[in-house]
Order: structure tokens, then C-alpha cells, then sequence
């Protein structure tokens, strides 16, 4: 007669906890690499140009007015404020249960017409011809340095 085996229990950890960790470890590497990608594109960002003495050329009758109107007001000529350079922000975020959205952006409101390729939403851009050529449009930016992005990004999440 052959001996009988001995039974051993195996305690087995409930599988739906540990995929829920891994789950939450996923997410928290995902959010990681976006924002530390974001970072890096942030980082790619060029500094304001130096002031362009290219003489102005009007569009419209509007604008010459509008430009000459500053000029009376003594807002003219233009005195470099850095704002917009300093003002370009990221942020992640969770727009639904899958999805996560990186943004670069600014919320100066004359920006589309400094560093945007296209119109926006409300019809501000995109990068009026003066700025073209001097001034980058984040939409460059941001392409040039898409791989290196998806490469932070799938570093951060080949980790877990």
C-alpha cells in the first residue's frame, strides 16, 4: 500500500486585492511618468526671444488704430514684462476611469497669439504673423519632444 500524501494548506492571497494593487501601483506610475515627462517638455521650453526690431506691419485699419491708440497712451513703446514665459504651467489630469490627460498651457489670455499654431475655442490664434519665426508655439515644442515623452512614460510604468 502506497503512503498517502500529506495535505499542506497554501493559503492564497485573495487574487481581486492583489490586482487592485497592482491596479493602483499602475495608476500612481502613470501619473508619475506624465507628469515627470511633462516636466521634461516644461523644460524644453525656450526662453522669451530677444526683442524683435522688425517694423510693424498692420493687418487692418483696426489694428493700426488700436496700436496707435497705445502709442498716445504712452503704453507704446512695448517694455518686455516676462509674464507669459514665466505663466506656462502642467497639469495631470483624470478624465475618466481609463484616461488621463497631460496639459502644457498658459492662462495669459493673449498667449494663442504668441506661442499657438491654431485658433483656440473662443477664436484667440493662432500666432500672429509679427511673432512667426521669432517667437516657438507650444504645439512645436510639444512634437519635437513626443518621443522622449512616450520613452518617460513607458519607463515609469515598465517598472511596476
Amino acid at each position: 500500500m502506497a503512503p498517502k500524501p500529506k495535505a499542506e494548506a497554501v493559503i492564497i492571497p485573495d487574487p481581486a486585492k492583489i490586482m487592485s494593487a497592482k491596479a493602483e501601483d499602475f495608476e500612481d506610475a502613470l501619473v508619475k511618468g506624465l507628469n515627470d515627462a511633462l516636466d521634461h517638455v516644461l523644460g524644453s521650453v525656450p526662453g522669451p526671444p530677444t526683442p524683435s526690431r522688425a517694423p510693424m506691419t498692420f493687418v487692418s485699419q483696426k489694428q493700426r488704430r488700436y496700436v496707435m491708440m497705445l502709442v498716445a497712451e504712452g503704453k507704446v513703446p512695448y517694455k518686455r514684462t516676462n509674464k507669459l514665459a514665466g505663466s506656462i504651467t502642467t497639469e495631470v489630469k483624470k478624465v475618466s476611469e481609463e484616461s488621463y490627460l497631460g496639459m502644457i498651457g498658459t492662462n495669459r489670455v493673449y498667449a494663442p497669439w504668441v506661442i499657438s499654431s491654431r485658433k483656440i475655442e473662443d477664436g484667440r490664434g493662432p500666432q500672429a504673423e509679427y511673432h512667426k519665426g521669432v517667437w516657438y508655439t507650444l504645439q512645436d515644442v510639444v512634437s519635437k519632444e513626443f518621443s522622449k515623452v512616450v520613452d518617460i512614460i513607458r519607463d515609469a510604468i515598465g517598472k511596476v
